[in-house]
């Protein structure tokens, strides 16, 4: 990937800078859509480990504002 801020690439003098750059979606298991599947991962994160795929409030924590923003989304497309 590389990354352009206001027309210019994000470099340096002798190399490209390779940021860490992460994010995540409700479809957690990328078939295009929000259902089933996608709310199954997301209890098994809810419940259990901590994991950033589930954490869609980018708070660092899993709780109801998660859970809020899946059910926003569940049912729908992700082209």
């Amino acid at each position: 990937m590389h990354v352009v801020v206001n027309g210019s690439w994000l470099e340096d003098l002798s190399q490209y800078i390779t940021p860490t750059i992460i994010a995540n979606s409700p479809d957690i298991n990328g078939d295009l859509v929000v259902n089933l599947g996608d709310l199954g991962l997301f209890a098994d994160n809810f419940f259990g480990e901590y994991d950033f795929r589930s954490d869609f409030y980018w708070d660092g924590v899993l709780n109801l504002s998660d859970v809020g923003r899946m059910a926003t989304t569940f049912g729908e497309d992700c082209p």
